[in-house]
């Protein structure tokens, strides 16, 4: 299970550094939803200009749409 993670955290991170602009930042936190579930949260930022789009969970987001489900 920890392979998929690790897999995404270096894919979004390569892609802030190859594509972006540095410094780039990364960090990764257990959040906890409203309704009690723990998930991990993954962020990776750079410095490059462009635009800003930050998403926050849904009710519907919460269904397992991954391969690990």
């Amino acid at each position: 299970m920890t392979d998929d993670p690790t897999l995404i955290a270096t894919e979004l991170a390569t892609n802030a550094l190859r594509h972006g602009a540095t410094p780039a930042r990364a960090s990764l936190a257990l959040c906890e939803l409203k309704t009690g579930r723990q998930v991990v949260c993954l962020e990776i930022e750079d410095s490059a200009p462009g635009f800003n789009v930050r998403t926050t969970a849904t009710a519907d987001a919460e269904r397992c749409s991954g391969r690990a489900c």
